[in-house]
């Protein structure tokens, strides 16, 4: 889900260079893949993807006239860092953060970790667990104690998934450099207890996002490379861990799949959006285009998979109707979006700014209001989660803070 300070820096150089140049005008071996363990006899074997043919399907540009776009009205004040006190566990019954109580969201607890690079929750909830590039933490929210750290077999930590039925966690990690060359390297853990059940996979490309299916059978992984031939969205058949289907589209930053009707989100070079349907065709449904200055970070799905939300580098957030592609809603927040994440009812929008005020703003999704302000965050908020059952808000940021949010009971 992840954009780096790198590719901001770029683009705000270049994008200063030609606001200059306007003005001027005006005057006259690793080892191959390894499996160890044994996957245990009791899990479904899932039935091979299907091999899709390709089929031409004209690609949809967006180009209905937007529904007006909301200006917020004057911004709420940020709320006060007010942690509940330590070693004092958060109640386990919080209230469900709705449109008519965001305005009570306030801090709750913290973390900090030594370079955070992925973050997710548990299926159940009751966990959240935070990558870095040495190991994964695992946090027990409502106690506020680390309960478990996972140490992969190669370092550079980059990506953690894990299945929806909790079954699985895949994680990802990354030697190389961008001169050199890449390699990736792909372990799984099984079950409640996360045992360690070795690499599943190992790819001389770099992997920019991996992301399980809603029914958690099929794991999608994305590969980047300098040669765009060589880049891939990679499918493997889960709990056999074989991969048996590639679509090579190009260069993928990131991915967002959604839990209705297998369509699949991707950013190839961050100037549009591709949505594809995953069960009929390598072609994509319909494109978004942007421009250089809203150079997309990241998009997300909402939970039932009937809106997609874009996040943008010059500060817009975009809301569109998944099914059709067409824009339904823009909010304007001005400082770059990085992170992004709807509640699970999807009446509920999290944004996550960088360099300009590193705030967590809470925007009602059907008219753009602005509700809540969080400020706790020294640099980008580069992660955003919401809990499963929606009354936790996780953000996280190149500080190597990990935030809790929620209404106190």
């Amino acid at each position: 889900m992840k954009s780096t300070a790198g590719l901001y820096t770029k683009l705000l150089s270049y994008f200063t260079l030609t606001l200059w140049l306007a003005s001027c005008s005006s005057l006259p071996s690793e080892p191959t893949s390894v499996q160890t363990g044994v996957i245990p006899t009791d899990t479904p074997i899932s039935t091979a993807v299907p091999t899709y043919t390709p089929t031409p399907v004209p690609t949809l540009t967006s180009t209905s006239t937007p529904l007006p776009t909301h200006t917020p009205l004057p911004s709420p004040t940020p709320t006060e860092i007010l942690y509940v006190q330590e070693n004092t566990p958060i109640p386990p019954t919080s209230p469900i953060i709705t449109v008519g109580n965001a305005a009570m969201v306030s801090a709750l607890a913290k973390w900090v970790v030594d370079g955070l690079t992925d973050m997710e929750w548990t299926p159940d909830g009751s966990s959240l667990a935070a990558a870095t590039p040495s190991r994964i933490e695992l946090y027990d929210v409502i106690t506020r104690e680390k309960w478990r750290s996972l140490f992969p077999k190669y370092a550079r930590i980059r990506e953690i998934s894990f299945s929806p039925t909790g079954a699985w966690l895949a994680t990802s990690s990354r030697t190389g450099t961008e001169e050199s060359g890449y390699t990736t390297y792909m372990e799984h853990w099984w079950g409640t207890d996360l045992k360690p059940y070795g690499l599943f996979g190992v790819e001389p490309r770099g992997l920019s996002d991996m992301e399980f299916n809603s029914n958690g059978l099929v794991l999608f992984t994305a590969f980047s490379t300098p040669g765009e031939e060589d880049s891939s969205i990679e499918f493997w058949d889960i709990p056999v861990w074989e991969n048996n289907r590639s679509m090579r589209i190009g260069t993928v930053l990131d991915i967002s799949v959604s839990n209705i009707g297998q369509r699949m989100a991707t950013t190839p070079d961050r100037y549009d959006i591709e949505i594809w349907d995953l069960n009929a065709t390598n072609k994509p449904l319909y494109t978004l285009p942007t421009s250089f200055t809203g150079a997309v970070t990241q998009a997300v799905f909402s939970q039932a998979g009937t809106l997609l939300a874009t996040a943008h580098y010059d500060g817009q957030i975009n809301i569109w109707d998944a099914a059709t592609g067409l824009l339904i809603r823009t909010i304007f927040t001005e400082p770059v979006v990085e992170s992004l994440a709807f509640s699970p009812d999807g009446s509920l929008l999290v944004s996550g700014n960088s360099f300009e005020d590193n705030l967590v703003r809470i925007w009602q999704v059907d008219n753009g209001q602005l509700l809540r302000i969080l400020d706790g965050h020294t640099s980008g908020v580069t992660q955003l989660l919401f809990s499963p059952y929606g009354d936790i808000i996780a953000s996280g940021s190149y500080d190597g803070q990990i935030l809790i949010w929620g209404i106190r009971s």
